[in-house]
């Protein structure tokens, strides 16, 4: 088994690997939990003409020498090159997801493409391997789908618009700003976005969130740790957000304290009537700025006129809002 055991996620990510690496081809101390069966040479690289041009790589500048190992597949330090368990092969080319550990709908099937609310969602997949598909039998059958590590180009997080049928990755855009490749413990759509732009995962290095739905994510917020989360509550309207994570407690912070980008529309309980609950909303942040720490905290809901500081203007403005819709 993998060992030591550490707090640090990303490592406890690799030791998760080798642990069901060594589930499936027995510990062999001393080798590796993949590849374990291997030849070393030696040799040099000589670059093409061409290369140069490419790059300025010093390899693609001249002649180098080069290591290179040539190794059977498995963690079998003794298995027969012979053996079709050697290299197994890509078998039918499909990469098997299993271990799915959330599931989200949208408000509107179409903002994940999709037209029926009852075939139209997300599900995620805390796995780092992929599962063994037609591989029973000795020897393997040539269509065998491998069990192997979870590429990038396929993720963690899916989505379906045919109830299962089909599924594509929905991590990102590959812009740059695509969620890590690591298992994913949960999915929540923000209950404020009716447009279901804005979507929060919890994986093995903290929080994530996308207001693009789905095209780019970013970690957020500050001070959290980078440890698994397993879950993740939203206030009915927005304000507040509370983490669960392995090991490290649970976390909050307030969304709605961020600088505001628009002028509040005065509802901070999202009823769509202003009503005396906004207005005591109102009244218990009054002189609060996105700067200040205290609760209640700043939030931008009852900022009306976007000044960054809850004052007696938000509230002359709300007052003669008062009973309307917002």
């Amino acid at each position: 088994m993998a060992t030591p055991a550490t707090s640090n996620p990303q490592q406890q990510l690799f030791e998760s690997a080798v642990d069901a690496l060594n589930a499936l081809f027995g510990s062999h101390p001393g080798f590796r939990a993949v590849h374990a069966k291997g030849v070393l040479c030696e040799g040099t690289f000589t670059p093409s003409t061409d290369a140069a041009s490419l790059s300025r790589a010093p390899h693609f500048q001249t002649t180098v020498p080069v290591t290179v190992r040539f190794s059977d597949f498995t963690g079998i330090p003794n298995i027969p090159d012979t053996d079709p368990n050697a290299n197994p092969g890509v078998g039918t080319g499909t990469i098997w997801v299993g271990s799915a550990s959330d599931f989200a709908a949208p408000q509107n099937p179409a903002s994940l493409g999709g037209t029926d609310v009852k075939k139209t969602w997300l599900v995620s997949s805390n796995a780092m391997l992929s599962n063994a598909v037609g591989c029973a039998g000795n020897p393997v059958p040539a269509s065998c789908d491998p069990m192997i590590i979870i590429p990038p180009s396929v993720g963690h997080l899916f989505k379906t618009t045919d109830g299962g049928d089909t599924w594509q990755p929905f991590h990102g855009n590959g812009t740059g700003f695509d969620l890590p490749n690591a298992p994913i413990w949960v999915i929540r759509y923000d209950p404020t976005d009716t447009t279901d732009q804005t979507i929060w995962v919890g994986t093995d290095f903290g929080v994530y969130r996308t207001t693009d739905g789905g095209n780019t994510w970013a970690p957020y917020g500050h001070g959290l740790p980078a440890a698994r989360v397993y879950d993740i509550r939203i206030s009915n309207n927005g304000s507040l957000v509370r983490v669960a994570t392995y090991g490290r407690g649970i976390w909050e912070i307030y969304p709605n304290s961020e600088p505001p980008v628009a002028n509040g529309t005065g509802d901070f309980n999202r009823t769509k009537v202003i009503d005396f609950f906004n207005m005591a909303s109102l009244a218990a942040r009054m002189g609060t700025t996105p700067a200040a720490i205290g609760s209640p905290a700043y939030d931008s809901s009852v900022d009306l006129n976007g000044s960054s500081t809850i004052d007696d203007a938000d509230l002359s403005a709300l007052v003669a809002k008062f009973g309307s819709t917002p």
